[in-house]
């Protein structure tokens, strides 16, 4: 599951820095905050091709560590924790469901 992974944590550090950046509203200095993040895109773009197998063949706990690893990066900005957990189990039922789908 190493490329979901990296896909689905890259997707979440994207959304942090925006709710961080954009607290304020849109200034062209939070540009540079994306810095970080647009490097790791790349990384994440190229394991696309395997997602779906990875999902075809995923346990219960790999989808696990994947919404456990995106509601860490987001929980420093989603200080609201029923918040943050009905962000994990909507993600949760997604995964499920993609993972259901992509064994057929």
């Amino acid at each position: 599951m190493k490329e979901s992974q990296e896909l689905f944590v890259i997707i979440a550090k994207l959304i942090r820095q925006s709710l961080e950046s954009f607290q304020d509203g849109f200034q062209v200095t939070d540009i540079a905050s994306f810095l970080d993040e647009a490097m790791d895109v790349p990384t994440a773009l190229t394991g696309l091709k395997a997602v779906k197998n990875e999902f075809a063949n995923a346990t219960p706990d790999d989808i696990e560590d994947i919404v456990s690893d995106v509601t860490f990066e987001l929980s420093n900005e989603v200080k609201d924790q029923m918040l943050l957990s009905a962000i994990g189990s909507a993600l949760s039922v997604v995964l499920y469901s993609y993972s259901i789908y992509a064994r057929k």
